[in-house]
């Protein structure tokens, strides 16, 4: 079934489905981390926009294939991204006698 937009638009030369809608995300981090989150988040198809010292910004289709399946398994890099920020910031350097 055609409507009166798509038949216009054809009539215009104009292709049917040309619109791609995106979905934005933006993350921030330290600039050590940087690489590795960008990374990462191509891995769950997101495209890396714009980037300075501590904000990433990504792009993504709306349309995507198993949109559920990468959203579960993006919040799961997210927790393990949150807990290797703990573990680090309770790393300490070992204590050193003071020279009296």
């Amino acid at each position: 079934m055609t409507t009166i937009s798509q038949t216009a638009r054809r009539i215009a030369g104009h292709p049917v489905d040309d619109y791609v809608g995106y979905d934005y995300l933006t993350v921030t981090t330290t600039p050590d981390r940087r690489s590795m989150l960008a990374d990462g988040y191509h891995a769950f198809g997101w495209e890396l926009q714009d980037a300075d010292a501590r904000t990433l910004r990504f792009r993504r289709e709306r349309a995507i294939a198993n949109k559920t399946e990468l959203a579960r398994l993006q919040r799961r890099f997210e927790a393990q991204i949150a807990q290797l920020t703990d573990l680090a910031a309770a790393v300490r350097p070992p204590c050193r006698p003071s020279a009296s």
